[in-house]
């Protein structure tokens, strides 16, 4: 199978399973990525406030 490319003529299920991969990862990725970014810049964010309160 290594030498076929796959179609939905030619093995369907691995045509779909990987384009399903290709929309499903990076629809998870991406949010968590921007979550994490986020996270960091408010926990910047505090501690820059904690400080000059201080």
């Amino acid at each position: 199978m290594s030498h076929y490319i796959p179609s939905t003529e030619k093995y369907p299920i691995v045509y779909y399973v990987n384009l399903f991969y290709k929309i499903f990862i990076p629809a998870v990725l991406g949010p968590m990525v921007l979550f994490v970014l986020s996270d960091i810049a408010r926990r910047l964010i505090n501690r820059r406030k904690g400080a000059a309160h201080s």
